[in-house]
């Protein structure tokens, strides 16, 4: 079924893989981010450092990720010391595409064959990222929002709009909406990559984020069977239907056309997910680290700051720790975030830890 001669070459991103679903059409495809940690030791850092650079000398660099010591090569990050004895590697979009020049990486069967080798350290995937690109104007970014917007969604139905800079004029520099939870490890970004690029045409790119143990367990799909298990399951995670009045039950519209071409007649296939067992430990760090992304991105703007607010009491609910027995009331009515903060911090004697990191990130 894989069409391993097919594949379209694009100047920013070198060849692309193209995934055959075994309907319509192939579709464009390409790993776009690798992220994964492993147990730290000399040998094992050593190791990596030559599967990944070959011969090529990686330079110091700043640490990151609350890691105390950092390497990098070109678009390639190592990152070590300080936390539980672990080795950190994050290879973006650029680094994927550099790998393919230097490793070779021309095909899906290519890529599977690298990671394995990477899976042989010992190595847990952390994130991964899987890009499929259109450039037959099947799919852009304001049909999506639309659909969002309108309730036409089944799958996942929380989304953001993504607005990436501005010109001196005032016109944004990068355009796209992202479905999923900001919390959750499945999401799908749909984003204008030629206004991003700067270049002429059409070109959507679909990227399906993974992280933790939906990146551990489409990982294990992909080197079995490519990206097509990825789409068939992307398929049956999220879809865009044409609005019927007569029934109300959204899971038996339409599907519309444009997004049922796009994905070549994919056949709807949900990976089951392998639930990794965790200490409370882990799944407090995990949290934590997950919540300095979250502020990061409600802290740029006054709506954002509301929204983290709401999240911070949905997220003690969560875990059986209330803020107070009160109906919390709308922030501006306590002289904004901080005065609101302030108000109810004699009551949060119980806040779980989580909670107060969060809170800590936030006064910053």
């Amino acid at each position: 079924m894989k069409n391993e001669n097919e594949r379209p070459v694009n100047e920013e991103l070198g060849h692309l893989d193209a995934c055959n679903t075994g309907g319509m059409r192939t579709i464009p495809s390409s790993i776009d981010y690798v992220g994964f940690t492993v147990r730290h030791d000399q040998i094992t850092r050593e190791r990596l450092e030559r599967l990944i650079g070959k011969q090529r000398g990686w330079q110091p660099s700043n640490p990151a990720f609350n890691y105390m010591f950092g390497k990098k090569l070109g678009n390639i990050g190592m990152y070590w010391g300080g936390q539980a004895n672990t080795l950190h590697i994050e290879i973006t979009g650029q680094g994927c595409r550099w790998l393919e020049e230097t490793h070779n990486l021309k095909t899906w069967t290519d890529w599977a064959t690298f990671l394995e080798e990477i899976l042989v350290t010992g190595a847990t995937f952390t994130r991964i990222d899987f890009a499929f690109d259109d450039y037959q104007h099947l799919v852009n970014y304001q049909s999506c929002l639309e659909a969002a917007v309108s309730g036409s969604v089944v799958g996942l139905q929380t989304y953001h709009v993504n607005i990436r800079g501005r010109t001196r004029n005032g016109y944004a520099t990068g355009l796209g909406v992202t479905f999923g939870g900001i919390l959750s490890n499945y999401r799908v970004r749909i984003y204008d990559k030629a206004l991003q690029l700067k270049r002429e045409g059409h070109w959507t790119r679909v990227e399906v984020q993974l992280r933790d143990e939906y990146a551990s367990t489409l990982l294990k799909a992909f080197i079995k069977g490519g990206y097509e298990p990825i789409v068939c399951d992307l398929a049956a995670r999220l879809s865009f239907r044409d609005k019927n009045p007569c029934d109300q039950k959204r899971s038996r519209w339409q599907v519309c056309s444009w997004w049922g071409e796009f994905l070549g007649g994919a056949i709807k296939h949900k990976i089951p997910i392998e639930s990794s067992e965790k200490s409370e430990d882990q799944r407090q760090q995990a949290l934590v680290k997950q919540w300095g992304k979250v502020i990061g991105e409600l802290q740029s703007t006054p709506e954002g700051k509301k929204d983290l607010v709401r999240i911070l009491k949905e997220s003690e609910a969560k875990f059986h720790h209330h803020i107070c027995s009160l109906e919390v009331p709308p922030p501006p009515r306590f002289g904004g975030l901080q005065g609101y903060l302030e108000l109810q911090a004699s009551v949060r004697q119980n806040m779980h830890p989580i909670t107060i990191r969060a809170r800590h990130l936030m006064r910053r």
